[in-house]
């Protein structure tokens, strides 16, 4: 299984010496985890920064502008489809072939959504970039930037699904960090020389077209990538995409929407504040690695329901009181991280609690629904989108769009509501895996 594999989580008949020597080596995968992780971040951040200070505030803009909406480009043309080749693939994740299937099954139906979601975003990005007094070339260019960036992204994301499910996380921390040291030293070059918008989203889509052919050759370690595409798969992966497009529409404007709205009634340099502000919560990316990483994998290989269970309460109490402890520091040290911004920004004290608290806030919904997700357990989630349209309706009449608060509150107390369809859910897809447990175990009698 390699030398960062962990030995498989579905143990129902576990006794305590059995459990202690799990939670050894699972303290031991995190802390090497982490260790590394944190390098990687390092030098996620100092890409960052670079961008923020050397980037003229109106290339600035553009580039939050181009970054919101590959993000959106890339939710769209997923909608649950890497969930869904998660959840398939947690269960066949030993099967040499069969993974293989699932792999390839998840490319050819990835095709279809890329471009669909090409068509629906490509045009919105043109027209925000333009109605910013971006020049007609320059458009266009940032335009091939964000979409080759895409590209890439959606590829590493289908064949990472198979390392990532045999806990093979030191090859892909290496990769990373391969990626983000070759990102920032193109960055750093071009401080010294030239640097705009195009450069800076270009850099990460270098990044991303690099590590497409390393990636692609350790999940052929794993999973036979001769299989064809396999029928059953497809109809199960579309099944559940069907069930979870509704939320990742509902992601990609919610988690945008604060961009968007600014781009829309604010000022540049508004916009400009909202990106630097959110560059620093490039910060606690750490816990998003840990997360998409480490525990999704084993949650969804998982078998064992109390162990699920258990499971469950450990990351997401966890994260609760991670949120609650940083929005603590934002609050009372923010000097040292307006600091690294740069002058323009240092009196952004307010703005900066905001911005950290909905990102917070954001991560504590995208933890459950990701869990959620990785097991397939969507079936009433799609509440959150009548509950968000309700609330946002009733806040569009004392919210200030043109403002860093008014946007992000905008976003964030749906967001922050929408935790009870989607905990609920949770409930109800736990709940079902008893009844298959009960049905399986009575046709096997």
């Amino acid at each position: 299984m390699g030398d960062d594999a962990v030995a498989p989580v579905n143990s129902p008949n576990e006794t305590k010496s059995s459990r202690l020597a799990r939670l050894k080596r699972i303290s031991l995968l995190l802390s090497k985890f982490v260790s590394v992780q944190v390098i990687v971040q390092g030098v996620g951040m100092l890409s960052g920064i670079i961008i923020v200070r050397c980037l003229p505030l109106r290339d600035f803009a553009y580039y939050n502008i181009a970054n919101s909406m590959q993000s959106t480009l890339i939710l769209l043309a997923d909608v649950g489809a890497s969930s869904a080749m998660s959840a398939i693939g947690g269960r066949v994740w030993q099967e040499r072939r069969q993974l293989g299937e699932v792999v390839n099954t998840g490319l050819s139906t990835r095709i279809p959504l890329a471009i669909v979601s090409a068509i629906i975003t490509v045009p919105i990005l043109i027209r925000l970039l333009i109605l910013r007094h971006a020049s007609l070339g320059y458009t266009l260019l940032l335009t091939l930037a964000v979409v080759i960036g895409a590209f890439f992204r959606l590829t590493n994301d289908v064949f990472s699904v198979v390392p990532k499910l045999h806990a093979r996380i030191a090859r892909l921390q290496r990769l990373d960090l391969g990626a983000g040291i070759i990102r920032l030293a193109v960055l750093a070059a071009s401080s010294f020389t030239y640097a705009n918008a195009i450069i800076g989203v270009g850099a990460a889509s270098l990044a991303f077209g690099l590590q497409t052919r390393t990636i692609r050759r350790w999940a052929s370690d794993d999973a036979d990538l001769t299989a064809p595409p396999n029928p059953g798969v497809r109809k199960e992966i579309l099944t559940i995409v069907r069930q979870q497009a509704p939320n990742t529409i509902y992601y990609c404007v919610q988690g945008q929407l604060t961009i968007f709205l600014i781009s829309l009634f604010g000022t540049t340099k508004t916009l400009a504040d909202v990106g630097a502000l959110t560059r620093l919560a490039i910060i606690f990316n750490l816990f998003t690695s840990v997360m998409t990483s480490v525990v999704l994998p084993r949650f969804a290989r998982c078998q064992d329901k109390a162990r699920v269970k258990q499971m469950w309460f450990e990351v997401v109490g966890g994260m609760l009181l991670i949120s609650v402890v940083f929005c603590a520091v934002a609050a009372l040290f923010p000097k040292p991280f307006l600091w690294v911004l740069g002058k323009q920004y240092s009196g952004l004290r307010r703005e900066f609690l905001w911005v950290v608290t909905s990102t917070f806030v954001f991560q504590m919904v995208g933890v459950v629904y990701q869990m959620m997700a990785s097991r397939a357990w969507t079936r009433y989630s799609w509440i959150s989108i009548p509950t968000t349209i309700v609330v946002q309706l009733l806040l569009i009449r004392v919210m200030d769009f043109g403002t860093v608060k008014g946007a992000v509150l905008f976003s964030a107390i749906p967001a922050a509501i929408c935790l009870i369809p989607y905990l609920y859910s949770s409930y109800a897809g736990y709940q079902s895996m008893g009844k298959e447990v009960q049905t399986a175990d009575a046709s096997g009698a």
